[in-house]
This record gives structure tokens, C-alpha cells and sequence, in this order.
């Protein structure tokens, strides 16, 4: 096969994989030229390396004696060393790690994080130690190897020396899955437990969180390390011999199998994690301290300089009043305009002067003007009616409906709601059913439903509709507007059988009145097919 060809690795991969079909992850694992060849024991492994030998011989392939290792426990392939205790990093690759100089330009960088990349799941902590090298790889971000670089760098180095041995997976034993999340980090830990009855590591996971990310809050950030541990080994949990053991150091989770009100994102996480055979268990989170550990380093929170997260001008920064410095802080403000505080002082003394000319057309206030004798009742200087020190307001002229928008749409009181407006308006006026009123008020405000947000029960389940018992025993109907104008009809009207779903498209103008749209009913669809029981627009 000639060199240089891009397609040359994937034609040759498929080729060997042609002549080792039937063994392929049975005995023999190919990736190009490199073939490692398995076995249970010495008399089987003779039988399948004599059998690899011959298909090679018989397609006219050849393998240097000096590069072949046979009948061996132990071996390196693909920069992994194999052995019956388990799986560790190539000799020679931990080497290349430990002796790299340190970076001088961000290519150094990416060439040492890509070389380290492909041990990560040996490193319990990998994503969080790199994240200081990793924020010198970002577009337009100045290249300053300072001393924490130059601290993760090291300790990366020393990390791949000190890295453990990972076991390999068995399938048929029981699998834990360890979890944690932090406000910056999520990590896991996937172990099995052995036949000896020890509990092994077979790999690790840990990464900071995107920006996004970092916005969910605690239960979302635990179930999202859950959900992205079983997407990582998708292939190891998938189908296991025992449910999976998940353990998570928040509570909450233990009951989310059974939730019934989830949220979109938490609905799609379900639906993945569904297809597993897991049970949620809740462990506390300082007897967990491996995961836990993973994603509470220091080097993953905020630093100053940061751009991952958002940092105040001071220029931007205004101060913060309590609404009652907030309020008469504006009051002051528009009393000191002419304009407003001329339309202010107006518009108070004008409603009271009208609803000091009303009391005399008001059965309740003309009794209680007569009648001094209930204390709770007085008139003021102003000649004004007051039941509890409270302006009293007659249903008279609107007046209520005046004090409202004072009090609900005017500059100085923001459109509140309903309890609160309510405050605000006995402050000063009162009147019988005044809550009723008020609510009633807020609620049909239009600049209200346009700026807040609807807050009210969940909406019910949808219900199927019946199935018809007969062809045209319930139909549904509809127009179709806005049509070119053919002539004398500008709209169609559309009946569909619910059952068959036959339809008739009957041709009418959109101004039709009731009794021709009884009429239409009556000539094309009773006629031939009956009156039905059902019909719905």
C-alpha cells in the first residue's frame, strides 16, 4: 500500500479486519499492525496464536520475530502495560511525561495536554489540575506562565508517576459508581468489587463545568455528574448482573426515580438514565471523600483575572436602597420638579375634593355624617369621612377605581401586587370588600400581565379523547382563512370524520353567520352522512 494516502490507515484496518472477523473480541484485539491475542489458558492461547500465524501466512503477511513477544502474562499495547493485576500507563510514555521542559508558548501547551490527554482515566484528578494550563490555550488569552502554571505542570508530572493500578473490568460482579459535584467541578469514580471481595478502581472521571453548567443549582449538578458517569461508561453499566450502585452524597436523589415534577432538563436526564439498572444510594459526604475530593481543589474556584466569570466595573456599581429609602427618594425627586409635583398635588387634591362632594350622595356616609356616636367613625378638618383613621370611598363616580390608579399605576407605586397594593391603599382609603377589589383590579392590568410572570398550578394531564363508535358518529370542524380571493369565497370550511378521518371541504366567505353555517351542515354533511353525536371545533 503506498504511503501518503489519507485513506490508506482506514483501508488497511478493514482489510485486517476482513481476515480476523470471526476472533475479533474473542480471542484477538487489531488495531493496524499491532495484534495482541488472548487466552484463558496455555492450551487454548497455542491453538490461537497457531491460528492467527496461519491466516496471516495464507494473505501473505509477515511478522519480524524481533518485534513479537509470545507466551507472555504481561505485555505493552498501545502505550498500555497489560497484566493479570490490571492496567497501567506505558513505562516509556510516563518517562516522555516526566522528563518534558516546561512550556514557552501555548503550542507547548497543547502538544504536553494532548500527549496527556490520553491517560487521563488514570489521573483521579486530571481535569482539574490542568484548568490553569487550559485557560493559557484560550483564544486571545496572554501567555503568562506564572507559578500556579508552573504548579499544575509539576504536579501533572508527578501524577502520572504516582498514578494506580486500574483493574481490569469483570463483567457479572457488582458495579459501584461513586459521585460528586462542587459549584465549579463534577467527578466519579467507577469500581467493581472483586472475588476476593475487595473494592477496585477500573476508571476515573473529572471535569470543571461549563458556563452553562454553572448555573444549575445543587441537585442539578449532582444529577448531572450521575448522568454524564453513565454516559462516559455506557459500555461497562449497560446490562449488568446487579443493579448498579450509585452512590451520591445528596439525599434528594435517592427519591428521583420517583418524582413526579420534573423540569425539561431533568426529564431528558430520566429518559437516558431509564435505560440503566441502577439504585440511588445516599452516602454522606465526609465518609466519601475520594469524588468529593476530585472536584473541591482549589485551583478549580475563580481566580482574579479570571474570564470564565463575570467581574463588576466599578464604574457600574450604583448603590441599594431599601424600598422605603427607594420611595421617598423619588418623592423627593418629583416634588422637585414643578411639573410632577404640580400633577401630584392636583391630582390628590382633586379625588378628595370629589370624594368629599360624593359623601352626600352615599346612603353609608350620610348615616354615619348624621350619626357621631361610633367612635370608629370621624370627620376630619377637611370635612373628610373616616372610618379608622382611613378615608372612607364611596362607590360613586369611579372614585375607587381613581384611588386604585394612584395608588396602583402611578409613577411612585410601580404596578405591586395584589397584597401589596392592598397595603399601600389602606394606608389612607378604605371602603367594604376592598381586597376583592383590589384583586380583581391587578388582575385585569394589562401592564402587569405583560411584565410579570403568570405564577399558578400546574396544568392537568392530557387526556385522550374517545375513540367514535361508528364512521361520522363524531366529527370536528375548522376554518381556513385568509385565502386569495376567488371570487364570492374567501375562507373554507373544513369537517373531518374523527374516526375515518374523511373530510369535506366546503367553500363559504368569512362572514358567515350562524344560521348559514347550519345550513352549510345541513346540505353537506347531515344529508349523507347523518346527524353525530359529537362535534368539536
Amino acid at each position: 500500500m503506498p504511503f501518503g494516502l489519507t485513506n490508506a490507515p482506514a483501508a488497511f484496518q478493514r482489510f485486517v479486519n476482513s481476515i480476523f472477523a470471526d476472533l475479533l473480541d474473542v480471542c484477538v484485539v487489531v488495531y493496524l499492525d499491532d495484534i495482541l491475542i488472548y487466552s484463558d489458558d496455555i492450551k487454548n492461547h497455542k491453538k490461537h496464536v497457531c491460528e492467527v500465524l496461519r491466516r496471516l501466512q495464507e494473505h501473505s503477511l509477515y511478522a519480524k520475530p524481533e518485534k513479537c513477544e509470545f507466551h507472555s502474562e504481561s505485555v505493552e499495547y498501545l502505550g498500555f502495560f497489560l497484566s493479570p493485576d490490571g492496567l497501567t500507563m506505558s513505562e516509556d510514555k510516563v518517562k516522555a511525561i516526566r522528563d518534558w521542559p516546561e512550556p514557552r508558548k501555548v503550542k507547548d501547551i497543547q502538544s504536553f495536554l494532548g500527549f496527556a490527554n490520553f491517560y487521563c482515566r488514570f489521573i483521579s484528578n486530571y481535569s482539574d489540575i490542568v484548568v490553569p494550563l487550559t485557560r493559557l490555550t484560550r483564544k486571545n488569552a496572554p501567555w503568562d506562565f506564572s507559578e500556579v502554571c508552573r504548579t499544575s505542570f509539576n504536579r501533572l508530572k508527578e501524577a502520572f508517576s504516582t498514578a494506580p493500578i486500574l483493574t481490569h473490568f469483570q463483567p457479572g460482579v457488582p458495579i459501584t459508581v461513586k459521585t460528586d459535584a462542587s459549584d465549579y467541578a463534577v467527578a466519579g469514580i467507577l469500581s467493581i468489587t472483586c472475588p476476593d471481595g475487595e473494592i477496585r478502581p477500573v476508571a476515573f472521571y473529572s471535569w470543571t463545568l461549563t458556563a452553562p453548567e454553572l448555573n444549575y443549582d445543587t441537585h442539578d449538578k449532582e444529577l448531572l455528574a450521575i448522568h454524564e458517569a453513565f454516559r462516559t461508561w455506557r459500555h461497562y453499566l449497560e446490562g449488568p448482573a446487579f443493579p448498579v450502585d450509585v452512590v451520591t452524597d445528596h439525599k434528594n436523589l435517592e427519591y428521583f426515580s420517583t418524582s413526579k415534577v420534573l423540569t425539561r432538563r431533568q426529564a431528558r436526564w430520566s429518559e437516558y438514565l431509564s435505560q440503566f439498572n441502577m439504585i440511588i444510594r445516599f452516602h454522606p459526604g465526609k465518609l466519601g471523600a475520594k469524588p468529593d475530593s476530585l472536584t473541591r481543589r482549589w485551583d478549580v474556584y475563580p481566580k482574579e483575572g479570571d474570564k470564565d466569570f463575570a467581574r463588576a466595573n466599578p464604574q457600574n456599581l450604583h448603590p441599594v436602597f431599601t424600598s422605603e429609602q427607594l420611595s421617598n427618594s423619588l418623592r423627593a425627586t418629583y416634588l422637585e420638579t414643578p411639573v410632577l409635583r404640580a400633577s401630584m398635588i392636583m391630582d390628590v387634591e382633586k379625588l378628595h375634593a370629589d370624594i368629599k362632594s360624593a359623601l352626600q350622595s352615599d346612603t353609608v356616609s350620610k348615616l354615619h355624617l348624621s350619626d357621631r356616636s361610633n367612635p370608629r367613625w370621624q370627620v376630619d378638618d377637611d370635612g373628610l369621612l373616616r372610618l379608622d383613621g382611613r378615608i372612607y370611598v364611596p362607590d360613586i363616580n369611579d372614585l375607587r377605581l381613581r384611588v386604585l390608579r394612584y395608588k396602583h399605576d402611578h409613577p411612585l407605586a410601580g404596578h405591586f401586587g395584589q397584597n401589596r397594593t392592598l397595603e399601600l391603599v389602606r394606608r389612607e382609603y378604605t371602603w367594604p370588600s376592598v381586597h376583592t377589589f383590589i384583586k380583581d383590579y391587578v388582575k385585569s392590568c394589562t401592564a402587569c400581565a405583560r411584565a410579570k410572570t403568570l405564577r399558578h398550578r400546574l396544568y392537568g394531564m392530557l387526556k385522550q379523547l374517545p375513540v367514535p363508535e361508528r364512521p361520522w358518529n363524531s366529527i370536528s370542524m375548522d376554518f381556513i382563512e385568509q385565502l386569495p380571493n376567488s371570487g364570492t369565497h374567501t375562507a373554507i370550511l373544513v369537517v373531518v370524520d374523527r374516526l375515518s378521518k374523511q373530510a369535506i371541504f366546503i367553500p363559504t366567505d368569512n362572514t358567515i353567520t350562524s344560521p348559514q353555517l347550519a345550513q352549510l351542515f345541513l346540505l353537506h354533511v347531515f344529508s349523507k352522512h347523518g346527524v353525530p353525536s359529537h362535534a368539536r371545533h
